[in-house]
């Protein structure tokens, strides 16, 4: 089954922006390339700024988690602090950073 990926990046960008208004949502991995396949998840970088609490991170979980349900996809869920994001040079200069920096779509 081929699934709507303008629809699911869409309830994304609203489920996240309606409790986290000033969050930046990248999308990575094989679904931004588009080398994915049926089963491949969504990898979700999530850029909040403040404090990252677990509090905020399970309220952007839950929602999420009701589009993935409805939608009978799964999401990777990754949490950054915006100043850590943009500005520590130990992220900058790890694989992960030149994964997601290489091939994002910012939602």
């Amino acid at each position: 089954m081929d699934v709507d990926k303008n629809k699911i990046l869409l309830r994304i960008k609203n489920a996240v922006q309606k409790i986290e208004p000033d969050s930046e949502i990248f999308l990575f991995g094989s679904r931004a390339r588009g080398d994915y396949n049926e089963h491949s998840d969504w990898d979700l970088l999530i850029i909040l700024p403040g404090e990252l609490t677990f509090s905020r991170k399970m309220q952007v979980t839950k929602r999420l988690f009701e589009i993935e349900l409805s939608e009978n996809q799964l999401f990777n869920r990754i949490f950054f602090n915006r100043d850590n994001w943009l500005n520590n040079k130990l992220i900058h200069a790890s694989p992960f950073y030149e994964n997601v920096i290489k091939d994002y779509i910012l939602i």
